[in-house]
């Protein structure tokens, strides 16, 4: 997981603020010694591994603020280059206020990237740095063990391992429990979503690791939380990331979110941030279905809590169970590839690809690789 930096509240006699606005985003600084700060939690992804010349993604929709923030704060995000190696010419994209930008690797080496970010007007700055490894040679493997999972006892529990190579190799995968917590027997250790039944109370602790054939990824694990079933938590589903134009109406759907002994939920949905001069908000935070009006292209990251009436939920371990995505509207959608449905040929025969399925919502001309 990444490491998190948290700056903590204090309350304070009125002072006179001066406004200032720093590389893109705006802090409020005292003129006397005393302040007034909400908390923030600057939020990556793991140590990345790419090949030299792509295109890397940074996501920072985990970093998140307190309840003690104002219920309508929105996140600010500052995305910049700490260190990077001799030669890179390396830049951050879209750095300013947006939870996700992007740089190319353009040099062998390592980059260390620092995210900042902010409650505009009402808190200092919390900073965290991810960094990404780019190679022209073997590039390590990456996986993800999955979400944060409570269960009931007795329950069959579903892992899914989210695994990806720069070098477009073979992966194999290796399950196993941590020593010291409960065990349990997984259906196939070798297989990308095993199973196994949590027999016991307490904390399953189970690590993946991948392979490509040459070298290992970093171990990644997730924590499997088994409960009496009164005290098993309800599970939010916030649907897929989504792509929208400018000006369109958004509509999201918490539907899906369930509770396991089918007691009725409510809902509690947050626009933690939007891009620069969005005024928009959700037309009801309390709603399996809100909407909201894209008035600005960028990003916008949509959090959504749900409660059974007995507990809320948590999907962390930090114990915030929640689900979120990402809508990112534009002027131009992306393409939707599809390369056909899956089929069988025998040894030696010709295997025949279609991807005429593919798509445009702009019916644009498509190119094909």
């Amino acid at each position: 997981m990444a490491s998190n930096s948290r700056i903590y509240n204090h309350v304070v006699q009125p002072i006179m603020l001066l406004l200032v606005i720093t590389a893109g985003l705006v802090s409020m600084l005292g003129t006397g010694s005393n302040t007034f700060i909400t908390v923030t939690t600057a939020c990556t992804g793991p140590h990345q591994y790419v090949r030299t010349g792509s295109l890397v993604t940074l996501d920072g929709r985990c970093s998140d603020f307190t309840e003690a923030a104002p219920d309508n704060a929105h996140m600010l995000y500052e995305w910049s280059v700490k260190s990077r190696p001799q030669g890179s010419n390396a830049i951050v994209g879209n750095a300013s206020n947006s939870v996700l930008a992007s740089f190319v690797a353009d040099i062998d080496g390592e980059y260390e990237i620092e995210l900042a970010t902010m409650i505009g007007g009402f808190s200092e700055v919390a900073k965290v740095t991810t960094r990404v490894t780019a190679t022209t040679g073997n590039a390590r493997p990456m996986v993800e063990a999955g979400p944060y999972q409570e269960v009931a006892i007795g329950d069959t529990v579903q892992l899914q391992a989210t695994a990806s190579d720069a070098d477009d190799n073979p992966l194999s995968y290796s399950w196993s429990f941590q020593p010291g917590s409960e065990a349990a027997v997984l259906s196939d250790a070798t297989s990308p979503d095993p199973t196994f039944v949590a027999n016991d109370s307490g904390d399953y602790l189970v690590d993946v690791v991948v392979n490509d054939g040459a070298v290992d990824s970093l171990s990644d694990t997730v924590l499997i939380r088994s409960r009496d079933a009164n005290f098993t938590l309800p599970v939010a589903v916030a649907g897929a990331d989504q792509f929208a134009l400018t000006g369109s109406q958004v509509n999201l759907n918490g539907i899906n979110s369930y509770s396991p002994y089918d007691r009725p939920l409510t809902y509690r949905w947050r626009m933690i941030s939007r891009p620069f001069g969005s005024v928009t908000g959700l037309s009801d935070k309390t709603t399996a279905q809100p909407s909201f009006i894209a008035d600005k292209p960028g990003a916008y990251l949509i959090k959504l809590v749900v409660s059974d009436g007995a507990v809320d939920n948590s999907r962390s371990l930090d114990d915030v169970y929640e689900d979120r995505l990402i809508v990112i509207v534009g002027d131009n959608q992306p393409p939707v590839a599809n390369g056909g449905e899956d089929h069988a040929v025998s040894t030696g025969t010709s295997a025949t690809l279609d991807g005429v399925a593919s798509s445009d919502p702009e019916l644009a001309t498509l190119t094909y690789s």
